[in-house]
């Protein structure tokens, strides 16, 4: 099967974007497509470097938070491809801090999805597992929704995060940072409709995998070499700005992102309200594990 790769990229900071879509451009094999939603932004067309190709834009006038920039970054993709079989359309989430360093990835990312038509889902950093086993056995706690076993991946910090991996495997949950997904699964699903409109970041990816586990689909790990986070500080394979996360990332950390929080309580409101959410819908398949 043929498949056409479409980055899809939701900023608030385009000139962060700018900087990750160049690391990008440098290691792609051909070229590729992208589509941009504007979170609160604007973005310049003449900016997108070569051979990466905007085939659509948008924007909204504030940030509106992640969840609803996907569903329209699906929806983007989908109508600049109106005769192309969903199945053979992928749509990679890609974070806008992401700094993509491996030569071919793109052809390595469409090749997974090549092989397997059963594969619906998959990501940079995976896990095999998602949820305690504990987790409606005792009342509910916030850790009930960790990622267990361990956390694989390929970036340069990944041995603070968990163990450094290469090799493509089965997983459960793939993380946010970069979410490579068959455009099939979001046809048939309405796009991300199913995700509540008062949760505006956080635990989106929790859920994404919980929804392909409920549809029996199955996802893979693609440890691409990478950096999520700032690009002004050197390339290493153990210093990375923030061990916690990504660094300075184009939402989450930045004072954007702070000032959309603040309305909804706070960053720590609006990621206990997100897991919250996925604890209470998706019993029918947590814990994951692999099968």
């Amino acid at each position: 099967m043929n498949i056409t790769l479409t980055m899809a990229v939701a900023t608030c900071r385009p000139e962060l974007l700018y900087e990750s879509l160049a690391e990008a451009a440098k290691t792609v094999h051909g070229h590729v497509d992208l589509v941009v939603f504007c979170n609160g932004c604007v973005v310049d067309p003449e900016r997108i470097p070569a051979p990466i190709r905007l085939v659509g834009i948008d924007m909204a006038p504030e940030n509106i938070g992640v969840p609803r920039a996907l569903h329209r970054l699906w929806e983007l993709a989908r109508d600049a491809y109106p005769s192309l079989p969903a199945n053979g359309h992928v749509i990679a989430y890609m974070h806008d801090d992401l700094f993509v360093r491996e030569d071919g990835w793109n052809i390595r990312v469409a090749s997974v999805f090549a092989k397997d038509d059963e594969v619906t889902l998959a990501g940079i950093i995976g896990s095999p597992g998602l949820g305690r086993d504990e987790i409606y056995r005792d009342p509910y706690e916030f850790w009930h929704l960790s990622r267990v076993i361990a956390t694989w991946s390929n970036l340069g910090n990944a041995e603070i995060h968990g163990e450094r991996v290469t090799d493509d495997r089965e997983v459960c949950f793939v993380d946010g940072v970069a979410m490579f997904l068959r455009r099939s699964f979001l046809d048939e699903a309405g796009g991300w409709s199913w995700w509540p409109e008062n949760l505006v970041h956080h635990a989106y990816d929790y859920a994404l995998s919980c929804m392909v586990r409920r549809r029996g689909g199955r996802a893979r790990l693609i440890p691409l070499a990478a950096k999520h986070g700032v690009s002004t500080v050197p390339w290493s394979d153990s210093v990375i700005p923030d061990a916690n996360g990504g660094g300075h990332s184009g939402t989450y950390g930045s004072q954007v992102y702070d000032d959309l929080a603040s309305k909804f309580g706070g960053d720590t409101a609006v990621h206990r309200a997100g897991h919250r959410w996925v604890y209470d819908e998706f019993r029918d398949v947590l814990p994951l594990r692999l099968r």
